[in-house]
């Protein structure tokens, strides 16, 4: 297991279940004003991520459309405006996968 190096501040950790129809993160409830980024870990089973400028939304299976993150596998992303598109789904239906989320308020990327 790889050590994991988190830059910035953490304002909270948010644990996300994936379901067999892709979710949007809860802006409001999880991601306070400023945010600067996030930190995903994969838990359990794969789940896709999607939802990029385009508006793509992840799909399941083996031609499944979307990032794909298996278990162990670190995802990080930084702006609002792509935290405001990002959606996610199990990968196998009838698969929940977790996503351990820590949300970064200052100092993403910098230092």
């Amino acid at each position: 297991m790889a050590d994991i190096f988190i830059r910035g501040t953490v304002q909270r950790f948010i644990r996300l279940v994936s379901t067999d129809e892709a979710q949007t993160l809860d802006m409001s409830a999880d991601f306070p004003e400023p945010v600067d980024g996030i930190h995903i870990e994969c838990e359990g089973h794969p789940v896709r991520i999607g939802g990029g400028m385009d508006g793509t939304v992840p799909t399941q299976g083996a031609d499944g459309v979307g990032i794909l993150l298996v278990p162990g596998q670190i995802f990080q992303m930084s702006s609002r405006g792509n935290l405001s598109r990002l959606q996610y789904i199990s990968e196998t239906a009838v698969t929940p996968g977790i996503l351990q989320v820590a949300v970064i308020v200052e100092g993403y990327g910098h230092g």
